[in-house]
């Protein structure tokens, strides 16, 4: 009896589904940050993006042709929802975006988080090289 109240309870957490990539990008660029579920669209009804686990960002459903939220910075791939895709785009990164955007689909119980680290590319100035260009260097923001 304890076994197969285990092996339910088991089951009822791997319905639960909890992933976690990383995603890189750069200031000033855009970043897509994935989101797909296939395995029922029939309970697909509404999709949120948090950013750090309490603001939503980004909201939707696969069935309403607008989103709720600021459109002027995200956007997400609607001719894409049929197949399952309910990523979404940054259009224009900034520093202070760099976090974990969790990506959650209700009322199928899917979540996926998604950590999206920064990297600045600046230019300087190699003192022993005059009348060079400037090269270019990687900064990590974490």
């Amino acid at each position: 009896m304890i076994v197969g109240c285990l092996i339910y309870l088991f089951a009822v957490l791997l319905n639960k589904v909890s992933l976690e990539v990383s995603v890189t990008g750069y200031v000033g660029d855009p970043a897509v940050l994935p989101c797909s579920y296939t395995e029922d669209k029939n309970k697909v009804q509404e999709v949120s993006w948090k950013y750090d686990h309490k603001k939503i960002v980004y909201e939707f459903s696969p069935e309403s042709p607008q989103s709720n939220m600021d459109s002027e910075r995200f956007e997400s791939f609607r001719d894409e929802y049929d197949s399952g895709n309910y990523s979404i785009k940054i259009k224009k990164l900034v520093i202070t975006d760099k976090g974990v955007y969790t990506c959650i689909i209700t009322p199928a119980d899917y979540v996926a988080n998604i950590k999206l680290i920064i990297k600045e590319q600046t230019k300087i100035q190699d003192p022993s090289s005059k009348g060079h260009y400037p090269f270019p260097m990687l900064l990590d923001w974490l």
